[in-house]
């Protein structure tokens, strides 16, 4: 029951990485965002972890397979040398040397993708952008300032204004 139940908070949260990132979110800060609202960290980075596989390339995972494929031939081509090697008498210490070189495992481990996830940790290089309707902000404040100044100088200079006007017109 509770495999089933974490398989189901991993679902939840791994189609919520899903819709943050379709709406251009990064990966990061759709699993901060998921940090902050309560989820267990490893949830988290299990989720996230499914996700990346799932964006994988598909040549990526046949790939993969090949290679778990040709892993599995080869320890069974050990396992079969081993056999043939035990069932081989030992007649003198320079074969025994030999079968001791040729048992030596050696493992061929494929590189593992780099994805960092760093749920707790804040990114501090990335700066803040500035406000995209700063400039237009700038503009609104001017046209304030020069209404203002209109204003102050129509009540303070009626009298005057109104000469002015009338000299035009008569």
């Amino acid at each position: 029951m509770e495999k089933e139940g974490k398989k189901i908070l991993n679902q939840e949260i791994l189609g919520g990485l899903k819709a943050a990132i379709a709406r251009g979110s990064n990966l990061r800060d759709a699993m901060m965002s998921f940090y902050q609202a309560g989820y267990g960290k490893t949830d988290i980075e299990e989720a996230a972890k499914v996700y990346v596989e799932l964006q994988k390339s598909p040549e990526e995972l046949i790939k993969k397979k090949k290679e778990k494929e040709k892993s599995k031939e080869k320890s069974k081509e050990k396992s079969k040398e081993k056999e043939k090697i035990s069932s081989v008498p030992l007649s003198s210490e320079k074969s025994k040397e030999t079968i001791k070189e040729n048992e030596k495992p050696k493992i061929i481990q494929p590189p593992k993708p780099k994805v960092i996830q760093k749920v707790s940790k804040y990114d501090v290089s990335k700066k803040p952008k500035p406000p995209k309707g700063k400039a237009l902000t700038f503009v609104l404040i001017f046209m304030l300032l020069f209404l203002l100044g209109s204003l102050a100088t129509v009540i303070l200079f009626k009298d005057e204004l109104v000469n002015l006007f009338n000299s035009f017109f008569t």
